[in-house]
């Protein structure tokens, strides 16, 4: 029987107080809202999302497929190299023999020589006894039943808290003047879980001296090294490939917010002019620290050991005590603050002048707004601790993560805008198929002191042809600035696992082509950014009848494109792979965002033999990728196309209550992306870009009941992370996916005591469960497009006092 899944519970608690004073000319409210949810680990789900390996629960024809193996070739049955770290920072491998027997494959200078890794003695291959239940293996590749499967220890749903205070005033002044401020704090607390933290060779260069206590290749006399090897007297040292020490427990994240935000006022009038001017101050503040992490230099300190009391990666899962763990256990902080100044002043005019077609409306204004942020890395990461005691010096000390700067960045903006909203026809002067007909004219303008200036137009028309029947359109010009972040920010290092290198991996089928390892990127603030220049397009149609028995229905059909010029984005690891593939394919060397390291002369053999195999299908060698750049940068265009429709009717009041029923639906005809070297994508029904987005409602009133039922649709989409194995065209289907929300409620009539004024409510979101539909992800699904939270029965209780 499956599993039945666990969803959190929550709990939301809000008031809200108003009061006035000085005699009805001030006012002030207070408002307040406490909301807290429970977590839900990955292994609360059923069986297809609690697990990583999902080769046997595929459907047929995908059963067996490795794709659908997302476990991790980092586990705690750890991939070593026998040999010597030479002065000029190489790790010789070397080949070590018991008799005739390799414990280890060939020595040499490849990132596999010399391999050998930990094991279960059930495993095939299994060559000596370290310990009980761990033997050893010559093969540099792990067993896949030994993969580690991420769903022990992740989290998918965090558990947070979240907690608003609010004011607003207002006082009205003798001279008519009415004076304002609000006030807002926010703070929030959350807590998720990560794998325990890997170490392999492309998150940290570690070399087990021979010295290590439990190194089976140890020197002659140490207590655990194997008897009958060939290795010198002296021993040899390991270079860590890949292991992952659970008994570190998960890495936990724990993250603190704090903002508060300050605005005050004046509104009056100035004839037929109503003005606003306000200046407002908001700061907020977060703590980012995760727990479990591994300091290099403690760890290396702990492995160089030659006692009972050395970190000891060779013996499997929970080998090393908590009194060892606890000597390279540290945890990171990062702290991020940001703050935003901002001043306006705004005219408004609904009679600015008066045509036959109406009354002309205007409205003019100008802003200011301080934007600052900086960011601290934990001194791990910023280049205050370094890791100074390994074979390879790093300016990050903590495993699994790159060197993080410390970074910050400030910009003025200086704006003016103005707008005019002008009715050329109306009653005054309306004639046939020109029932009425209005103007819309608006501009802003823009000055930044670190992206430079920017003028925007915006005009649109409403047509009516009848009362019922109208035209719309619009045309709009729009930028949007790079932020502080994707300007300022200096080198991340990025380790994501599951990134195919598709030009390598049917030919050498190794663990890091195929994307069982890790792939490493970088990312990096641009601040040559331009920004994002916009033109936008609609043209819509509106139809809502009165007076006869289609009054209450509303029909729109509205077409919309939307042009981005410079649109900021990061490519995507996944993407840039592909690209240099296409590239390659097509004779070239391949593009500079992937670099690669020289083909090795086995490489280039197994391509040769691949070739030879595959005569439509050549392939010029190709060394490994080292690293992806996948920083920010302006994409010469994307393009958005398609419709939105809408659809609703309110039904007369009838002795059994008022009912309203509607849908509304997005259909996107193509999302594309241009890069500057002219290389198109459509992204449409890829991931998480779906054809089709739609929704549909009915409500019920009668007296103090009512009810309300929602249905959401998602159609499907192509998983392009996996294909079929005999025929790569074919990528997984993503299916369509509906969810049904409902709610029942009852409101007592305003008066005194208990029930005066109280309004109980019964809901449910997803009533029919459904979960996300599959796909070849970490957690099984796309959680970008779909919602994990399952059925979920909710009640409320409100009054008004």
């Amino acid at each position: 029987m499956a599993k039945e899944p666990t969803f959190p519970k929550e709990l939301a608690v809000g008031g809200r107080k108003g009061l006035d004073f000085n005699e009805g000319r001030s006012n002030l409210t207070v408002a307040l809202s406490y909301y807290e949810r429970d977590k839900v680990n990955v292994l609360d789900y059923p069986e297809w999302y609690a697990t990583s390996d999902r080769r046997n629960i595929v459907p047929d024809g995908w059963v067996g497929d490795t794709q659908w193996d997302n476990g991790s070739t980092s586990t705690p049955y750890g991939r070593f190299r026998a040999g010597m770290l030479l002065p000029d920072g190489r790790f010789q491998g070397i080949r070590v023999r018991r008799g005739t027997t390799n414990l280890t494959s060939a020595g040499g200078f490849s990132s596999t020589a010399a391999g050998y890794h930990i094991q279960t003695p059930d495993q095939p291959g299994s060559l000596a006894t370290l310990a009980p239940g761990i033997t050893l293996d010559d093969s540099a590749t792990i067993d896949r039943d030994l993969y580690y499967d991420f769903s022990l220890d992740e989290t998918v749903i965090p558990q947070v808290s979240r907690f608003n205070l609010g004011t607003t005033f207002n006082h009205q002044l003798v001279n008519g003047v009415e004076l304002f401020g609000e006030a807002l704090y926010y703070s929030s607390e959350s807590e998720t879980q990560r794998a325990p933290g890997p170490i392999d060779s492309s998150l940290a260069y570690l070399i087990i001296p021979a010295s290590n206590y439990y190194n089976p290749f140890g020197p002659v006399g140490s207590p655990n090294r194997l008897p009958g090897i060939d290795a010198p007297a002296a021993g040899l040292d390991a270079a860590v490939v890949s292991y992952r020490p659970i008994e570190l427990g998960p890495r936990m994240i724990e993250v603190e917010q704090e903002l508060y935000r300050l605005l005050g006022g004046l509104r009056f009038d100035v004839g037929d002019w109503n003005v606003e001017s306000a200046i407002g101050f908001s700061e907020a503040t977060a703590i980012d620290e995760e727990f479990n992490r591994t300091s290099k230099n403690l760890l290396q300190q702990q492995l160089s050991l030659s006692t009972p009391d050395a970190f000891n990666p060779f013996g499997g899962p929970f080998a090393n005590p908590e009194s060892v763990l606890s000597q390279i256990r540290v945890s990171s902080v990062r702290k991020g603050e940001s703050k935003l100044t901002t001043w306006d002043a705004k005219a408004v005019n609904d009679r600015l002048f008066a045509l036959p077609g109406g009354d002309v409306g205007a409205a003019f204004g100008v802003d200011y707004r301080q934007e600052e942020i900086f960011e601290d890395s934990d001194p791990r990461l910023d280049g205050t601790i370094q890791f100074t005691t390994g074979a390879e010096p790093d300016r990050s000390d903590l495993v699994g993560v790159s060197a993080t700067d410390d970074f910050g960045g400030e910009r003025d903006v200086w704006a003016t805008f103005g707008e005019l909203n002008i009715p050329i026809i109306g009653e005054g002067n309306n004639f046939p198929l020109v029932y009425a007909l209005d103007l819309q004219l608006a501009a802003r303008y823009e000055d930044s002191s670190d992206y430079g200036d920017s003028f925007k137009p915006k005009v649109a028309t409403y047509w009516s042809l009848f009362p019922s029947l109208a035209i719309r359109a619009a045309y709009g010009e729009g930028f949007r600035a790079p932020n502080l972040v994707q300007i300022n920010q200096g080198d991340i290092t990025r380790r994501n696992q599951g990134d195919e290198d598709i030009y390598r991996s049917p030919v050498t089928m190794t663990p890091a082509d195929i994307g069982e390892t890790y792939r490493i990127s970088t990312r990096a603030g641009n601040p040559d950014l331009k920004a994002e220049e916009s033109t936008s397009k609609t043209l819509g149609v509106i139809f809502e009848p009165e007076y006869s028995v289609l009054d209450g229905l509303r029909i729109s059909v509205d077409y919309f494109r939307v042009e981005t010029e410079n649109a900021i984005a990061n490519i995507g690891v996944e993407r840039l792979l592909e690209e240099d593939f296409n590239n390659r394919i097509a004779g070239g060397s391949g593009i500079a965002e992937v670099i690669r390291a020289a083909a090795t002369a086995d490489e280039i053999a197994a391509f040769n033999a691949y070739n030879a195999a595959n005569p439509t299908d050549q392939r010029a060698p190709a060394g490994e990728v080292i690293n992806v750049l996948d920083g920010y940068v302006n994409l010469n265009k994307r393009d958005v196309e398609g419709y939105d429709m809408a659809i609703s009717y309110a039904f007369p009041d009838s002795p059994i209550g008022r009912f309203g029923i509607g849908a509304s639906a997005t259909q996107i005809q193509q999302i594309l992306e241009i890069q500057e070297d002219g290389t198109t994508f459509d992204d449409l029904r890829f991931n998480g870009n779906p054809e089709w987005r739609g929704s549909a409602f009915l409500n019920w009133n009668l007296g103090g009941w009512s009810s309300g039922w929602s249905v959401r649709y998602v159609s499907e989409v192509e998983d392009s992370s996996a294909t079929l194995d005999t025929d790569t065209s074919i990528r997984w289907q993503v299916d369509d996916w509906y969810t049904v929300n409902g709610y029942v409620a009852y409101e007592f009539e305003p008066g005194p005591g208990l029930a005066g004024g109280t309004e109980l409510k019964l809901g449910v979101r997803n009533l029919t469960d459904e979960l996300p539909p599959y796909a070849d992800e970490t957690y099984g699904f796309i959680t970008g497009l779909y919602s994990s939270e399952g059925r979920v029965v909710y009640g409320e209780i409100s009054k008004t006092f």
